[in-house]
């Protein structure tokens, strides 16, 4: 049987490409939904997506991509993510 569980406002720092062309890290905040058969390791699936947050990524959605892949690949079943840009620049 799978369980539902949910690990909300993880932060991390994650690079993004600058107007100038160089690399800039910024905050970024996951929530997660993810399924476990068992008794999960949360600690570990929650450390694969914080490590993850700092990759390179083109858009939030590769991003979102990215925290899926590390989750899945420490023993999720399944795995819902959503990611924030708390300071992302609106002009």
């Amino acid at each position: 049987m799978t369980d539902t569980y949910r690990i909300l406002g993880l932060a991390g720092r994650g690079a993004v490409a600058s107007v100038d062309g160089s690399e800039q890290f910024e905050p970024f905040l996951v929530d997660l939904e993810l399924g476990a058969d068992g008794e999960p390791d949360l600690p570990g699936l929650a450390q694969a997506a914080a490590e993850s947050l700092g990759w390179p990524a083109a858009s939030l959605t590769a991003r979102a991509q990215a925290v899926a892949s590390a989750v899945l690949d420490a023993g999720a079943t399944w795995v819902s993510v959503t990611v924030h840009q708390p300071e992302v620049a609106l002009g």
